[in-house]
Order: C-alpha cells, then sequence, then structure tokens
C-alpha cells in the first residue's frame, strides 16, 4: 500500500493522502490469506523516485496499490489502482465519490473490493474479518496516525511528541483501544529513552493497557505493548520468573496472530525469543518475517544487526549498523550503537563523537546517547566538554561515577557503583567501570564481603559465577576473583580467574573490543608482567582506548609498573594518539560539524593535567 496522492486544492488535506491508504492498509491486514507489507517501509519507498517495479523488488511484494484523493468542502474523490508490480500492469482500478462523514464505510469498501480483485488471483482470500479497532470518529482515528508515525522513530522527543495526538484521540473518543494502546506504549517508551524507573512507570500507567484490552481483547497492537514493556529482565543471563516469562510470550505470540503485519511488534518478539529466552533459531525466524512484512524498517534492521553480534562477531554487526545509517541518516538507536562501535572496536573517537552529537542533535533528552558521548569525551581528554554533555540531564549515578574515577576520586566512584540508581536498567551490568570501581573501593576500605556480594548479585555471577560468563560480565568475574583472593580464598580466585580467561580467549575473535587488555590484566595476575606488557601494548594498537586513562594513571593492577620504561612508552604511544583524535575534534568543531561544549580552553589544560 503506497500514500495516496492529494490533489485537494488545499494543502490542508494532504493529511488524507496518507491517513486513507493507511485505514485501509489496516483493514487489509486482518484479512485471512493476505500478507501486507508494514506502511513504514511502503510509504517510505514512495518518496523515492523509482517505478513500480523497482518498488516490488525492494519490498519482495508483487502488488502495488496507489491512487489519488481529492477533497472538495465536504466530499471525497477517490481513485485506487491495483498493479502487479512485477510486471508494471494495472490490473484493477476503481472510482469513488462520497461524503467526508462515510469515509470508514468507504474505507471497507475500497478494502473489500481489493480483496475481491486480488482473489481473482491469489485465490479466495476467506473469511473477510470486520474492521479492526478503530474510532468512528475521523479526526480522533486522523490524531492517533499522527501519534502513530512519531512513535515509530524511537527519540525522548518523539514519543513524547505523541502523547499529547493519542491524548486527543481519546478526548475525542473515549473508547477508542488502539488509542489507549498506544498511549501506554508512547508513555512506557519516553520514560524507558529517559532511563527511568520502568517499575515505578509501569504501575503509573498500566491502566492505559488494561483499557485497551478491555475494550478490544483482539486488539493485537495493545497485547505487544504488554509484552515489549512488560517487567523482565532484557539481558541474557539475568534470572527469569517462569510465571511471568510464560505470560510475556503468550502475549507476543497472541500480538502476532492477531496483527501480523506489525513490523515494531514481531522485531521486538524476536529480540524477546532470542535474548531472553535463548531461543535464537526462533527469534531469527520471527525476525526474517518481521523484515518480510516490513523490510525498510530501519528498528527491523537494527535488531538484524544485534543478533548478528552473537551469530558473526562485532565487526559483521558494525557493517549490519552502517547500513541502517544508510537507509535512515537519523536513526538515533543506529546512531548511537555505530558511535560506541566505533569508539570501542576502531579507536575512532573523533568520528565517535560526531556521530553521537549528530544523534543528540536529533534526541537531545536520550540518556543513552548523553552518557556514551560522555566517556568518549573523557577519552579524548575533554572532561569540560565531558561534564557539560550531561550537565542538562537529571543526575546520574553512571555520570557521577564515571567523572569521578576519571578524576581520581575512587571514593566517590565508588558509591556511585553501588547506588540503586545506576542499576535501574539490566543493560547496567555491561558498564565495565562498576566493576573497577567496586574492587578498588572495596581493596582501599578492606570491605571485601560487601563487594563480592554486590559483583556477584549485579552482574548475575551468582554463587557459581565460572558458570555464568557472558559477553558483559566475565571483566567483572575478572575482579571478583582479585577480591576472592584478597579475602582469603586463593583457589576460588585462581578457579574464576582462569575460568574468565579462557571465556575471553574463546571469543576475542567475536567480540574483539577489550580482549587483549582484560588478557593483559590477567597476565600480570599470573606473575607474567612481560607477557602482560607486551598484550597491553597490542590491546591499545587494536584500537580499544575505552577509559585508557584509566589503565595509565589509576588502575591499581598496573600501578607497581609505572615506573617501567615499557609501560612509561606504551602511555607516551597511547598519549599521542589520543591527541591525534583530539586535533581531528578540533577540526570537525571548527567547521561546525561538531558542536563547542563548556570552554575550550578550560578543557585543554584539564587533558594536560590528567596526563
Amino acid at each position: 500500500m503506497l500514500p495516496f496522492d492529494s490533489i485537494s486544492a488545499d494543502p490542508a488535506d494532504a493529511y488524507l493522502a496518507q491517513g486513507l491508504p493507511e485505514m485501509i492498509l489496516n483493514r487489509l491486514s486482518r484479512v485471512s490469506g493476505l500478507s501486507v507489507i508494514a506502511r513504514n517501509s511502503s510509504f517510505a519507498l514512495a518518496t523515492k523516485s523509482i517505478d513500480s517495479r523497482e518498488i516490488g523488488r525492494r519490498l519482495n511484494c508483487g502488488y502495488l496499490i496507489g491512487g489519488s484523493v481529492q477533497r472538495e468542502a465536504d466530499r471525497l474523490r477517490v481513485a485506487v489502482q491495483l498493479v502487479d508490480s512485477a510486471a508494471g500492469t494495472l490490473i484493477w482500478s476503481a472510482h469513488f465519490d462520497r461524503g467526508l462523514h462515510d469515509i470508514f464505510s468507504l474505507e471497507d469498501e475500497i478494502a473489500d473490493q481489493l480483496a475481491g480483485a486480488l482473489s481473482v488471483r491469489l485465490g479466495e482470500l476467506e473469511p473477510k474479518p470486520p474492521p479492526g479497532a478503530r474510532s468512528a470518529n475521523l479526526e480522533a482515528y486522523l490524531a492517533f496516525l499522527r501519534g502513530r508515525t512519531l512513535l515509530g522513530r524511537f527519540t525522548v522527543a518523539e514519543s513524547e511528541a505523541a502523547v499529547p495526538y493519542f491524548e486527543r484521540a481519546l478526548a475525542l473518543d473515549p473508547n477508542f483501544a488502539s488509542a489507549y494502546a498506544s498511549l501506554y506504549d508512547a508513555r512506557m517508551q519516553a520514560a524507558g529513552q529517559r532511563r527511568e524507573d520502568l517499575t515505578l512507570a509501569r504501575r503509573r500507567y498500566s491502566h492505559l493497557i488494561d483499557r485497551a484490552l478491555e475494550l478490544d481483547p483482539k486488539l493485537g497492537a495493545a497485547y505487544f505493548a504488554r509484552a515489549v514493556w512488560a517487567d523482565e529482565p532484557t539481558i541474557a543471563g539475568a534470572p527469569l520468573g517462569n510465571a511471568s516469562t510464560a505470560a510475556r510470550e503468550l502475549d507476543f505470540r497472541q500480538g502476532a496472530a492477531l496483527d501480523p503485519s506489525n513490523g515494531r511488534g514481531l522485531g521486538a518478539y524476536a529480540e524477546f525469543l532470542y535474548s531472553i529466552l535463548g531461543r535464537p533459531e526462533e527469534g531469527r525466524s520471527v525476525l526474517k518475517h518481521a523484515l518480510w512484512v516490513d523490510p525498510m524498517s530501519p528498528s527491523a534492521r537494527f535488531t538484524d544487526a544485534e543478533f548478528s553480534l552473537d551469530d558473526s562477531g562485532v565487526k559483521a554487526s558494525e557493517q549490519k549498523t552502517l547500513q541502517v545509517l544508510e537507509l535512515d541518516p537519523n536513526f538515533v538507536p543506529a546512531l548511537q550503537r555505530y558511535g560506541k562501535l566505533r569508539w570501542l572496536i576502531d579507536g575512532k573517537l573523533a568520528e565517535a563523537i560526531q556521530l553521537l552529537e549528530h544523534g543528540i542533535a536529533l534526541d537531545p533528552r536520550n540518556s543513552l546517547l548523553l552518557h556514551t558521548a560522555m566517556a568518549v569525551y573523557l577519552d579524548l581528554g575533554d572532561a569540560t566538554a565531558a561534564r557539560a554533555v550531561v550537565a542538562g540531564m537529571p543526575p546520574s549515578a553512571r555520570a557521577v561515577g564515571l567523572l569521578a574515577m576519571h578524576g581520581g576520586d575512587w571514593r566517590r566512584a565508588g558509591l556511585s557503583a553501588y547506588d540503586e540508581e545506576g542499576w535501574i536498567s539490566d543493560s547496567d551490568y555491561c558498564e565495565i567501570w562498576q566493576g573497577e570501581a567496586l574492587r578498588d573501593y572495596a581493596l582501599k576500605t578492606g570491605e571485601l564481603s560487601r563487594a563480592i556480594a554486590f559483583i556477584k548479585l549485579k552482574f548475575y555471577l551468582g554463587d557459581a559465577p565460572a558458570e555464568h560468563l557472558d559477553v558483559c560480565n566475565h571483566g567483572a568475574a575478572v575482579y571478583l576473583s582479585q577480591l576472592l583472593a584478597a579475602s582469603g580464598q586463593p583457589q576460588q580466585a585462581l578457579a574464576l580467574r582462569r575460568a574468565a580467561a579462557s571465556w575471553n580467549d574463546a571469543n576475542e575473535a567475536k567480540y574483539l573490543g577489550g580482549s587483549r587488555r582484560l588478557r593483559a590484566g590477567v597476565l600480570l595476575l599470573d606473575g607474567k608482567p612481560d607477557a602482560a606488557l607486551t598484550e597491553l601494548a597490542e590491546s591499545f594498537r587494536s584500537g580499544n582506548y575505552e577509559y585508557w586513562w584509566y589503565t595509565i594513571n589509576y588502575d591499581p593492577l598496573w600501578l607497581p609498573l609505572h615506573g617501567d620504561r615499557r609501560f612509561q612508552a606504551i602511555a607516551a604511544d597511547v598519549r599521542r594518539y589520543v591527541d591525534a583524535q583530539r586535533s581531528q575534534l578540533e577540526a570537525l568543531r571548527r567547521h561546525g560539524d561538531v558542536p563547542r561544549r563548556g570552554d575550550p580552553a578550560a578543557a585543554h589544560e584539564q587533558g594536560q593535567h590528567s596526563q
């Protein structure tokens, strides 16, 4: 389904050219035996100067529906064409002249005639179900459609901007089930992107999703929304509640059955199967269907890039993330991910900032973007910019802790790592600095038992840490082994260190990143300083400069080697590289590609002092 051409005299009526075909699309998507490409993909391609054959090829669809709409006072004149996309030939067309107040019956009439025309070629499309969850109030439905368009952008600003449209739809029609479900989705999505406590947000807004399902127990989008924002971990390895997990899976299944063209919901279902339930083949199968119904969706392709991390390694994931940005240069989740990968994997600190700042310009309250940019600015030696980029957001344990660590304040960093506010999201256990800060605080204060218990809990290591290692916690397992050794448990410490080192070695080719620096630390713990220094040098040369200043200046593991000429040479090489990246950043600033944050002169002075 393509958007219609608007041939009305009044440009303000252009929304009908988007709204009417979407209404027909939603109606056709409920016809058994007919698979309909999602709106995001088909409407996106219609804006490009390509013919019907090329559109059909890119969407992998056999038929295209297009047309035009003209409004004159209270009359609508609509022309609809059904085209064989492979042959480029017209196979059916019709014209309709109706009153504006008859738009919903017009939608049904067009959808039924299209289904009939397709039945001639595809076989009888039965049964033809009644229209789905919609409002009988035209203005309410159009407000709903405008909100849905905003919601699919996955930014704080646009999630929040969608809310008034859904609220207006409900003010006009208090029994509009789909608007309740979408308002819940928008509220939860905005809260999630602001890194608010989702348990509290869910409690605050759950009445919306309950009302949606009360009004329409067969509303697929409502089941998807309830499943997406269910009270479950989002990282594999986290403990799962069997009853709630089963309920969440049931919601996803019902959503997929009732709304099979919901690309966004299918993508979330695929992630749930892949990452939470540990059923990757099923997850890939659902994602394949999501990409089939919504092939131009940046969200579905972004999920595919995430899956490729485990399937094919970080470089493949990086390449697929870049392809998402080629499809949509303003897709914020991909800007954050690609910027992070350029920083962590490739050592392109200045380029990473350019990507992240572009994302921040699009979504200035996205905490994940802001925190990532803060970390990269610190690695560039620009502490002033790091503080400035997070200055406008509410204080966070992550920002306070990392800034304290950069300034050498181990006590404040450690207390921030203990702050429960810093563990709202399950993805927080992927933060390297927290494990280091907890270890340092424990070694300096002697509070070993507290740190051991906390690391086991927050990094999902449990009472058998060697059995629960993954990409996010194997580094923390090494820090835990140091604390176990310090607490008089040398055998347990050695066994855990060996297990973490083995996991690191086995997965290095896939995940790259800090694998070599972690190996260098393990070698040093094993009493092999020569090999450790060689590995440390190679870790930086490979492109991983994440928190280099901590390794070089503060890490207690490396402090005894600060007087070693080889260590000093490594530190000098690292600083030269960072200086070169800083020069690239300044060039980007001069050209206006990256904003200047804070006082650049003071920032340079701060960077010199930290070195």
